[in-house]
């Protein structure tokens, strides 16, 4: 940047401008992952089975009532999408469960991370009173 101004007969103004721009597509950029997930959690909260979906890390958790071989193909060929127009950062990974107990799925949905759960899941109060 220092060789730039003393080279060249850039004013201040521009300099401002360019960095604002370089600036705005960074962030753009860098927060492509959350707008390719949100995107994923649209799509598929669509199917009728998927009672939750969960987000921890780098990885996406889709909780169905009952795991179908149409979904593991759906799902993943979504998720292959998002990590394609991911630029920056690890690759999304996908798990798909139905093999959750009734206690330990109302335990996930009290943790963060949760990105939807459908609209006849009740939350059923805990045993140790939260």
């Amino acid at each position: 940047m220092t060789v730039l101004l003393i080279f060249t007969d850039l004013s201040f103004g521009l300099l401002f401008w360019i960095a604002f721009f370089i600036l705005f597509t960074y962030r753009y950029v860098r927060n492509r992952k959350a707008r390719m997930v949100k995107h994923f959690v649209t799509k598929v909260r669509g199917t009728p089975e998927v009672k939750a979906i969960l987000f921890r890390g780098d990885q996406l958790t889709v909780i169905v009532e009952k795991a179908l071989a149409k979904y593991y193909i759906r799902f993943n060929d979504l998720i292959n999408t998002v990590n394609k127009k991911i630029y920056i950062g690890k690759p999304v990974e996908l798990a798909i469960r139905d093999d959750l107990p009734d206690s330990a799925f109302q335990a996930l949905l009290r943790e963060p991370g949760v990105l939807y759960v459908r609209d006849d899941i009740v939350l059923e109060k805990s045993v140790d009173g939260d």
